[in-house]
Parts: structure tokens; sequence; C-alpha cells
């Protein structure tokens, strides 16, 4: 289908292009997909301006595709995206009108010193892309300009041939600020799939729809988007606030109630280091202030009045309301999705201040996933009780391991080419696996799925079946001696 999806109009400046103004039509795209197909776009024609020597023309490649770029020697440009089949002569045509249209209404003084295309005044650009969706409307535009040699003098490319030696399109991507943590997972989607699985995720849905009982992939992607870009304030937080206050009082077990009220002070401090054990364990490890994760007065109010309202109202309310296992389930699953939250932004961190060292992005990522249980000797000691062997390096729980595994897999994903879905997809699947779980140990009781996979390790590789089998042999020989002492006699 002929479809034009972008035009912009660029200065070119001697260190960057600069955006004056640009209009969109994105209908065809599904509607969690725009911002970032919008985003992408723009960074990419920004990018193609930049590659573009002035006075000259270019068509270039990029996927599905089509880039036409035109810069005039006063430095004024402007590209316009379409599929393959637009017609080239007629999008430089275009490119041709909506530059002289752009000089002759808005002065050359404000182009250099623009930094916000809302303050240029030139509204007919998204008309004009409207206008000009049909080729056939522009017969008239490419007849007037059939003599004129400018629109045929064009350079046919590829994103790669336009960049200058030694740059890459995945460089660039990485490096931009303008682009958004969803648009570099766009872009990644399209460059780690083949080339008809990115036409199924990025092109325009024109397909009929599926059957219900399959699940479209676009929607399935546009979930896991959505899903990766959840703000966690206030909601998960206070999800994550009230079971912490829970897991504490329930650790008291039939005291809590009398240490609630004789030590307010004590239980107030330890339920705060189980809500904010993970972020100040890992600053701890970073060389970062560990009190750091306090600043934030909003979260931290929250947290308190999650500690209130389970220990302190009036008939013990607040603990039944939040043990009633609906609320239990929903508050247990957004927790989960908070703990994946805080080991990929764990992982993240990490990566930023130590690039290649992976056993610390897997470290960090796994405080952040459960580091209330690495400080449960310290928790408990606030509460005047000395536990030396509730060390979690001795019994890790379910949750430090699901954090170690989803730090690994972060890691993988992040650094490596091993993992070909999309960084959403892994994201999402992180989190369905870490609520799958929590939810079947509450409804089910299967509080620790890797115990049969830990089992079977230990006894293959960590000394398990020699020393049955050192038993084995040893029994034998203990046999063998009595029998062998009654010959002698």
């Amino acid at each position: 289908m002929v479809k034009l999806y972008a035009i912009s109009v660029f200065y070119k400046a001697p260190t960057e292009a600069r955006l004056l103004k640009s209009a969109y039509d994105l209908q065809s795209f599904s509607f969690f997909q725009r911002g970032s197909v919008q985003e992408f776009i723009g960074f990419a024609s920004k990018t193609l301006v930049e590659r573009t020597q002035a006075a000259t023309r270019q068509s270039v490649k990029q996927d599905v595709y089509m880039c036409h770029v035109y810069v005039r020697a006063d430095n004024l440009g402007a590209v316009l995206i379409a599929d393959h089949e637009y017609p080239q002569r007629v999008g430089h045509t275009l490119l041709t009108k909506v530059l002289d249209d752009f000089a002759s209404k808005v002065s050359a003084d404000q182009w250099p010193v623009t930094t916000n295309e809302a303050a240029i005044q030139f509204g007919t650009l998204p008309a004009t892309l409207s206008k000009y969706q049909d080729p056939r409307e522009a017969d008239a535009l490419t007849r007037m300009q059939e003599d004129l040699d400018e629109t045929k003098i064009i350079l046919r490319n590829t994103i790669e041939s336009v960049l200058e030696r030694g740059e890459k399109l995945d460089d660039l991507v990485d490096k931009s600020e303008s682009l958004s943590l969803q648009s570099k997972a766009f872009y990644k989607t399209a460059k780690k799939t083949n080339s008809e699985s990115r036409a199924e995720y990025a092109r325009p849905r024109h397909t009929p729809h599926a059957p219900a009982a399959t699940m479209d992939p676009e929607a399935f992607l546009d979930i896991a988007n959505q899903v990766i870009k959840l703000k966690m304030f206030p909601y998960f937080d206070i999800a994550h606030s009230l079971l912490c206050a829970l897991s504490v009082k329930e650790d008291l077990g039939a005291g809590a109630h009398t240490f609630s009220r004789k030590h307010p002070l004590a239980c107030w401090l330890s339920t705060m280091l189980v809500v904010f054990a993970g972020g100040m364990v890992a600053n701890g490890l970073l060389g970062e202030p560990i009190l750091a994760p306090l600043k934030n007065t909003p979260q931290l109010l929250v947290a308190t009045a999650c500690w209130y309202i389970v220990f302190y109202t009036p008939f013990d309310i607040g603990y039944k309301v939040a043990k009633f296992l609906p609320i239990k389930l929903v508050a247990s699953a957004m927790k989960e999705i908070y703990r994946a939250k805080k080991i990929h932004d764990g992982v993240t961190h990490a990566a930023k201040l130590y690039p290649n060292a992976f056993i610390i992005m897997i470290i960090i990522g796994t405080l952040k996933g459960n580091g209330a249980g690495f400080t449960k000797l310290i928790e408990r000691l606030i509460r005047g009780v000395w536990t030396p062997t509730a060390m979690e390096f001795l019994q890790p729980s379910f949750y430090t391991k699901a954090s170690l595994i989803a730090s690994i897999i972060f890691v993988l994903d992040k650094k490596t080419d091993l993992i070909s879905a999309p960084h959403a997809l892994v994201y999402f699947g992180i989190v369905i696996f870490l609520v799958y779980f929590k939810l079947s140990s509450i409804l089910l009781g299967i509080h620790d799925p890797f115990v049969p996979f830990e089992n079977l390790s230990c006894a293959l590789l960590f000394g398990g079946i020699w020393d049955s089998l050192a038993k084995i042999l040893g029994r034998g020989q203990a046999k063998e001696e009595p029998k062998d002492a009654k010959k002698s006699n």
C-alpha cells in the first residue's frame, strides 16, 4: 500500500540538525506503538540530515521504509518517510515544494535559533502530508518539475552507506539521549528479528483479525511494552510496603502485638529496613550513600502508612484486611511486578558503572530483587533477636534464586546477542515467571520449584554421586572385614 508516514523540516547547523517543523500520519500503527515509531522516525530523520551534504538529495533504504532527504544550499533540509511503493520522484518533488513554502513563510533568521518547533508559524505541513498520501494528487506538481534537473540527481543509498566511516546505527541508537528506552526496544525488535518478523511487528496492520483462540503477536508485544513502562509509585509501592510490613509482623509471631506497643521505634526501623533493603545494600556495595533510598519522602510516607495500618489499626482490621486472600493475591502479584522492575533497574544501573563486569550486574540485580533476605539478620537484631543461622547465603530463598536467574537473563539480553527476543518481551517473560510462582506458592503450596534441579545438580556436579558411591563401597568393605577375621581365627 502506498503510504507516507512523516515529513520533517530541519536546519542543518554546523554541529547538529535542528528540527523546525514536523507532521506525522501514524494511524495505521497500533496505538501503543505510535510513540515509539514517532520517536525513532524523528531520530532517523535528524541523523540523515546531519549526514547529507548541502545541495544534495538522496533516497535511503531503512528496513521496510524509504527515507527521502533533501538539503538545500542554504542548509534548510527536509525528510520524507514513505514505504517502498511511493514514487521516488514524487517524494522529492514534494520535498522541494515544502522547503520552498517554508522558506517563503518563515524568516531565515529564525532557522538557526529555533529550539522548539511550536515557535515556528507553519501550519500547512499536516495538510500537505494528508493531501499527497495519494501520489496521483501530485501529478500536476510532478509535471511542473519535469524539466528541472535538480530532482533527477538523486543518490540511492542504504542507511549504512550514509553513516560516516566506522559509525553504526546500533551505536547511534544506544548513545542517543533523545530516544526513550521504549523506542530503543522498538528498534531492537526490528534489528533482532528477520525481515518477515519485522514486518509483522512494525508494519501497519492490514490483515484480518486472527481467530479469538490465538494471540496476536503484535498485541502481545503491545502488552509487554505497556508492562515495561508501568510507573511503580504509588500503587506498586503500596503493595510492596504492605507485604513487607506483613512479613515483619508474621516473623514476630504471637508476640507481635506486645512488641509493637512496647517498642514502636524498633518495629518501625525493622520494617523500613525490609522495605528499602535492596537499595541500601546495593548502594553500599557500589560505594553510594546507603541511606539514599530514604530521600524519597513520598515513598517513605507510603511505607510508614502501610506499617501503621498493619500494626496499629483498631481490632487489627488493617492486618486482617491485608491477609484477606483476594487482596493478598492482588498485592502479591503487584509486588512481583515491582520486584522485576527493581531487578531490571539494578542491572541497568550497575551496567552504567561497570559496563563489562557481568558478575557485578548480576549481584546488584539479585540484591535489588530480594535485599530483605540478605538483611534479615540485621532486621531481627534491631528487634533484639539474634539468629546467626538466618543467613541467606546458607539457605537461599526462592526469591533470591529467582532474582539471580532474572538478573542473568537481563545481563545476557543487554550485553550479548544470545537472546534474540525483543527486550520488552524478555522483561514481560520475567514478570510472568515471578507472578506465576508467587501465586502458585499461595494457592498451591509450590514454594520452591528450583529444589529438584538443585538436588540433581548437587548430585552430578558437587560430589553427591561420588559421596554415595563411597558410602556403598565403604559398607562393602566393612562387611568383608569381619569375614576375614573369622577365617584367620
